[in-house]
């Protein structure tokens, strides 16, 4: 889970006819990454309720079984019915299968010859496809960290991001 906070324009400021929604759609697509959902919230009730429920929205349903495949097939026809609810908003099933992954196995012996440790080359796998905070910036008495990562077009695709260690 990544957290960003996002500070918004008074709304006198934004551009005519913006509204909330559409706010929230631009963002998406702005942001989105594969296989992540965005859930737009207020970051302190986002923790309450996920501390008091274990789900990361104001609405959650919960399915419990063994099987997972079946889980998953059951939460996607649960969460179609959800989005015919007048109000609901963000919904999505949780994707407990099928997960897309990227397996990267450093090269220790080329690592080893340019006198780099695997440590080394998990810091920088971590700081291209995640991120890391390099440091603070202070404004006035607030603090905002600044954050390194590669540009989404280096991070979408396995390709155009291959590291030869």
């Amino acid at each position: 889970m990544t957290e960003t906070i996002v500070h918004l324009k008074p709304r006198d400021q934004w551009r005519p006819g913006m509204t909330l929604p559409k706010l929230k759609s631009e963002m998406d697509r702005a942001v989105s990454l594969p296989g992540v959902a965005n859930i737009w919230t207020q970051p302190i009730i986002n923790r309450i309720e996920m501390l008091t429920t274990g789900i990361r929205s104001e609405i959650g349903v919960k399915v419990f079984g063994s099987d997972l495949t079946a889980l998953e097939g059951k939460a996607r026809e649960i969460a179609d019915v959800v989005r015919t609810v007048k109000g609901a908003s963000d919904v999505y099933p949780e994707q407990v299968t099928g997960a897309l992954y990227l397996d990267i196995r450093a090269n220790r012996e080329a690592a080893a010859r340019y006198g780099i440790d695997v440590g080394a080359v998990q810091d920088v796998i971590e700081t291209a496809i995640g991120e890391n905070n390099i440091t603070t910036t202070i404004e006035g008495r607030r603090r905002f960290p600044v954050r390194v990562r590669y540009a989404p077009e280096f991070r979408r695709d396995r390709m155009k991001s291959r590291m030869s260690w």
